[in-house]
């Protein structure tokens, strides 16, 4: 059996509200990429055809999660401090 520790108290509640929308995106990510890349790899070739229809779903994930979000998610003046790019 494993045991999970929970924090005690309230601390990690505010440590959860400290935390700013790119943050949380930034948290959320793995999730929303599986549940939304399962839905357009499972619509987009019922309704494009098999063949039409993977490569859009595989333009949708580079377009979204291979560009997109990482430009939205970059650390700046109000960036993610959760992604670290060094140099």
């Amino acid at each position: 059996m494993t045991v999970i520790a929970l924090p005690v108290g309230r601390s990690w509640y505010r440590r959860i509200r400290a935390l700013s929308r790119k943050d949380l995106a930034v948290l959320a990510a793995p999730v929303a990429v599986n549940v939304s890349m399962q839905a357009a790899f499972r619509v987009l070739p019922q309704r494009l055809g098999r063949e039409r229809g993977y490569l859009v779903a595989f333009a949708v994930y580079w377009a979204a999660w291979g560009f997109a979000f990482p430009l939205a998610s970059r650390p700046g003046s109000q960036g993610s401090g959760l992604v670290v790019h060094q140099s």
